[in-house]
């Protein structure tokens, strides 16, 4: 079986990849420096509340390192 990468990172991830902290990552989505797409879930039933987590097109951390370092 062939491993396959994952497209979208955790905001955790994606602060690894970037060697950076995940509030860094965070602050960048909030500014609008790095694009984010928000998954929204319910919990399991009875627990009654919504998770929002975020993903981060490995991609675009390209593009960004790409248009950082030029």
């Amino acid at each position: 079986m062939t491993d396959v990468e994952p497209r979208f990172l955790s905001v955790r991830s994606a602060a690894v990849y970037l060697d950076c902290k995940p509030s860094t990552v965070r602050a960048w989505i909030a500014k609008g420096i790095i694009p984010a797409v928000r998954i929204s879930r319910r919990e399991p039933k009875g627990v009654g509340r919504h998770v929002v987590t975020l993903r981060v097109d490995k991609r675009q951390l390209d593009d960004f390192l790409t248009r950082r370092t030029a």
